[in-house]
C-alpha cells in the first residue's frame, strides 16, 4: 500500500513538476516578447530624450540669438558693415572714402591701390593699400574720420615716417609725415546675407 501510495504520489509529483514546467516554458515563451519589446522602447525612448534636450538647447539658443538680434538692429549695427554688395563695389566705395577723407583733412593723396580679397574666418576681407603724406594735425583728422565713419573701415598697418623738409633759417613748418597704411573692412559671407536682412 505505501509502495503503490509512493508510486501514485510520486506520479502526481512528476506530473506537477512537468505542468510546472510547462507553464514556466509558456511564460517565458510569452513574456520573451514583450520583454525584447520593453528594451526597444528603452532604447528609442533614450534616443527620444536626447533628441528632445537638443532641440530645446536648440529653441534656448534661438531666444539669444532673437535677443541679439533685436539688439543688432536697435543699436543700428548694420550700418557698420557692408552687405548685400559685390566685393569690386566695396573696394571702390573704400577707395572712394579714403581719398574723400584725406583730401578733406588736407593730406596729400600718393597712391591707393586694391587688396586681393581674401578670407579671414569665413568672412571677405577686402581692402585698399594707401600711400599718402599730410602734417600731424591732418593725419590726426584723417584717422578720426575714418574711426567715426560708416560701415566700419579698419586699419590694419600703419607706418609713419618723418618727411625730411627744407627750410630757410628762422622759419617754423609743420611737420609733415609720410604714411603708408591699410585700410580694410569685413564683408559677411553671400549665405549669410539672407540672416541679416
Amino acid at each position: 500500500m505505501i509502495r503503490q501510495l509512493w508510486m501514485h504520489k510520486r506520479d502526481g509529483c512528476i506530473s506537477v513538476l512537468i505542468l510546472a514546467g510547462l507553464i514556466l516554458f509558456l511564460t517565458l515563451l510569452v513574456l520573451s516578447p514583450i520583454a525584447h519589446q520593453k528594451d526597444r522602447y528603452r532604447s528609442e525612448l533614450s534616443k527620444d530624450a536626447r533628441v528632445l534636450q537638443q532641440l530645446r538647447a536648440i529653441d534656448n539658443a534661438r531666444e539669444n540669438l532673437e535677443i541679439t538680434f533685436k539688439e543688432y538692429q536697435s543699436n543700428d549695427l548694420q550700418s557698420l558693415v557692408y552687405s548685400k554688395i559685390a566685393a569690386d563695389s566695396v573696394t571702390l566705395d573704400i577707395q572712394r572714402r579714403v581719398s574723400t577723407e584725406l583730401n578733406n583733412a588736407k593730406a596729400q593723396v600718393l597712391s591707393i591701390s586694391p587688396l586681393p580679397v581674401t578670407l579671414q574666418d569665413d568672412y571677405s576681407k577686402v581692402g585698399v593699400q594707401v600711400k599718402f603724406s599730410a602734417t600731424m594735425p591732418a593725419l590726426m583728422q584723417a584717422l578720426s574720420a575714418f574711426e567715426q565713419d560708416k560701415p566700419l573701415l579698419l586699419i590694419d598697418s600703419i607706418r609713419i615716417s618723418p618727411e625730411q623738409i627744407r627750410v630757410r633759417r628762422g622759419e617754423v613748418v609743420p611737420q609733415r609725415v609720410s604714411v603708408d597704411m591699410t585700410v580694410f573692412t569685413f564683408l559677411v559671407p553671400k549665405g549669410d546675407q539672407e540672416v541679416l536682412k
